[in-house]
């Protein structure tokens, strides 16, 4: 790992900012900087939240870590955050696939990115880390590829505003436009692609969501197949790409690819619990989410099952996270092991012993 004598300076006195600190990547993040000695400020919306955080409990009022309030839309907010930086670590995000909620989506993903790069520019920002996602990537190699080369979607692969994508894959699309627009401007920058996130969280929130949903009585699962990676590799590659000097590249991070009916079996597992037995046919699950959106416009809630995840589920795609270990020398956490980890920690905060 090399970066100059003047990032190595800046590293080792200034505050490096995480927006998002109490979402799944950023609260872990903050943990990995303030292991490494780091000093954190975190921003994010609602800090009272990180007192009850799996991860941030122990450490919510640690010496090197700066609670920031404030919304990464409001400029001002962001301003004040930015006040004695050098480093900015950018996993505030919305993760939603239902279509209400999409202008919100847009509005903190696109919009808000906006503002940090913005921000980047003209305060002498020295690396920018964005926390992105393989929803950004297409599922097409690129023009003039290899036709026998393996149908691993990996970094070259541009996505398709042609193709079938959700609301979300538009946001994160728009919010890397706007990194690279930086990047043009001369702010050093670093995108990581980070597949299905496993590790504790906010358990209504995100992928932690899952856990729950298993432990709950998940009945059914989906022939799909997509890339899974731990939220802990996600945070160290984020702390890895303040510290090199690579810049202007991005990054997949999938450390394995499965089949969701193999990641639920193992999450059920994790929790002792039953794992789904039954996997609907397509036509039913279009059915589905159809009554199940007509409903969540009553009860005004979001649904588990919406036309993207439907659409996800029944996909098999396959990711390539290996240019991330070839270049960083670091190697990814075994998937079985951050699944027991997080279904340990989710019956931990129950009190139910395994």
């Amino acid at each position: 790992m090399k970066f100059s004598w003047k990032q190595g300076f800046l590293l080792s006195c200034s505050v490096i900012l995480v927006t998002g600190a109490t979402g799944l990547v950023g609260a872990a993040t903050v943990v990995q900087l303030l292991e490494a000695g780091k000093k954190v400020r975190a921003f994010c919306r609602r800090p009272q939240r990180a007192q009850t955080h799996p991860l941030l409990q122990h450490v919510w009022n640690h010496d090197h870590l700066e609670w920031f309030q404030g919304d990464i839309t409001e400029l001002d907010d962001l301003e004040k955050a930015f006040d004695g930086v050098y480093h900015v670590i950018h996993a505030a995000a919305v993760v939603s696939y239902w279509p209400p909620k999409s202008a919100e989506m847009f509005r903190i993903n696109i919009e808000g990115t906006a503002n940090v790069v913005n921000l980047c520019s003209s305060m002498g920002i020295e690396k920018l880390v964005h926390i992105s996602s393989i929803a950004s990537l297409g599922k097409v190699p690129f023009l003039g590829a290899d036709p026998d080369r393996p149908s691993l979607v990996d970094e070259s692969f541009p996505w398709d505003p042609s193709a079938e994508v959700s609301d979300y894959s538009i946001s994160k699309f728009k919010s890397e436009m706007e990194v690279w627009r930086g990047q043009e401007e001369g702010i050093s920058t670093l995108i990581l692609n980070p597949g299905v996130i496993v590790g504790p969280g906010f358990w209504n929130d995100s992928s932690a969501r899952l856990f729950q949903t298993v432990f709950r009585g998940l009945k059914f699962y989906s022939p799909g197949m997509t890339g899974y990676v731990s939220v802990w590799d996600v945070a160290r590659a984020a702390v890895w790409g303040i510290e090199t000097s690579i810049s202007g590249e991005r990054f997949v991070l999938v450390s394995e690819n499965r089949s969701f009916n193999d990641f639920f079996q193992s999450v059920a597992q994790s929790m002792n619990v039953s794992p789904p037995s039954w996997c609907p046919p397509r036509w039913l699950s279009e059915l589905a989410w159809r009554l199940i959106e007509w409903k969540s416009k009553i009860s005004k809630s979001e649904p588990m099952i919406t036309q993207s995840t439907v659409r996800s589920a029944y996909s098999v795609v396959q990711y390539n996270g290996s240019k991330f270990t070839r270049m960083s020398g670091i190697a990814y956490e075994p998937l079985e092991s951050a699944i027991q980890q997080t279904g340990q920690i989710f019956l931990n905060e129950l009190g139910i012993k395994k």
